[in-house]
């Protein structure tokens, strides 16, 4: 296992690249992923009415 050795940031100097990443870059991604899980979610329910009326 690599780990770094903790070290100061000098917070006066200037640099042409970013820390981190950009807020809406998996915004996509998310919402893909909240879409499947809502799909999902609908589809329990749906099942779960339909096998408590078949029950009765």
């Amino acid at each position: 296992m690599v780990t770094a050795e903790p070290h100061e940031h000098d917070r006066d100097h200037h640099h042409d690249h970013g820390h981190g990443v950009a807020p809406d870059a998996d915004k996509k991604y998310l919402t893909i992923a909240l879409l499947l899980l809502l799909g999902f979610m609908a589809v329990e329910v749906v099942v779960g009415i339909q096998a408590r009326t078949r029950a009765r």
